[in-house]
């Protein structure tokens, strides 16, 4: 279709997920150039699965750290090896559904100065169920190409839609930034490429769920979640990272922060929903406070038993006003149900 595309998957001790994640890479309907799978280290029978998948699938090449380096590392050694156009990360537990190389290679075919392509996408549990939509905004009705030019427009009109689970980055682009995920920024590392290579390259998006990301507490991106110090740390280090690359102005870069640290809240909210001192100390670190932040942070101090519904309100307030929209309608439909 004009473009190829390469696939590095990171595993480690998932062989339980391996046999629904690669076989649905495998199964696409348009097979990718490669699949690169680096275990890392695992002490299960994961590398039993790889390679037999390797054995049923010529594109799939099975690679194995000696020691466990972890998943950004892991990453980059197979972006290293890739020769795709562009290449596909997903984590071992995570799902591609029918469709999603087909129906990019199709888009990035007609535009492939492209920093990266993105679609929409739904959460499984860890059994593989249906937990419904992951809510990203809508930004196009039709398959679309987001020039750098509107890139920064959009994301005020309606934050951030791009998801790294179905994200192909651009491996040329990709040497401007190291070459991939920059370890320093852990969890924070493949926002930190889908803000600077949008911003630069332009992005395509396909209003589409074409991936399920598995939602486990003991995922990458959630164990990050447990330590508040991390997750500010990480905060304040993609923080610089963005204002460094000299790409965003000052209001994106406040937007960033507070997209950030309103995920590391939502996770406190749902697992720890009575560490209001927690919440507080995030809210703290905005800058320019509005009055939903100060009337959310007065909710805490004068009544704690309060705490967690006004921060789903609060988590509510802060989505744009198209997205507050959506997601009160899906709310509806579901009570309606």
């Amino acid at each position: 279709m004009g473009v190829s595309l390469s696939v590095v998957l990171a595993n480690h001790n998932h062989a339980r997920f391996l046999p629904d994640s690669l076989g649905a890479i495998c199964g696409q309907s348009l097979p990718p150039r490669e699949v690169i799978v680096i275990d890392d280290a695992s002490t299960d029978g994961s590398v039993a699965v790889i390679e037999d998948f390797a054995r049923r699938f010529p594109f799939v090449k099975a690679l194995r750290n000696d020691t466990n380096k972890g998943a950004l590392c892991s990453f980059n050694r197979g972006i290293a090896q890739a020769s795709g156009d562009f290449v596909l990360c997903p984590a071992a537990d995570d799902q591609v559904l029918p469709g999603l190389f087909e129906k990019t290679a199709r888009l990035l075919s007609r535009y492939p100065e492209a920093g990266l392509c993105s679609t929409l996408c739904r959460m499984i549990s860890e059994k593989g169920d249906d937990l419904g939509p992951l809510h990203l905004p809508v930004i196009s009705k039709t398959p679309c190409f987001v020039p750098p030019s509107r890139f920064l427009d959009l994301s005020r009109r309606y934050g951030n839609w791009m998801m790294s689970q179905t994200a192909f980055y651009n491996r040329k682009a990709l040497q401007e930034w190291g070459g991939g995920f920059d370890p320093e920024l852990g969890s924070t590392a493949d926002g930190f490429l889908l803000y600077v290579l949008a911003a630069r390259h332009g992005a395509c998006f396909i209003p589409e769920r074409l991936g399920s990301w598995r939602k486990l507490d003991t995922s990458f991106a959630l164990r990050t979640a447990d330590d508040l110090d991390s997750c500010l740390t990480l905060a304040d280090r993609l923080d610089r990272k963005l204002r460094g690359t000299g790409l965003f102005p000052e209001d994106f870069l406040e937007r960033s922060l507070r997209s950030t640290l309103m995920a590391v809240l939502y996770e406190i909210n749902r697992r720890r929903p009575h560490r209001f001192d927690e919440m507080s100390l995030l809210v703290e670190r905005l800058r320019n406070k509005t009055w939903t932040d100060r009337a959310f942070l007065t909710s805490l101090g004068l009544i704690k038993a309060a705490g967690r519904w006004a921060s789903r309100g609060y988590l509510f307030l802060h989505h744009p006003p198209r997205e507050r929209l959506r997601i009160a309608a899906e709310k509806i439909k579901n009570l309606l149900a």
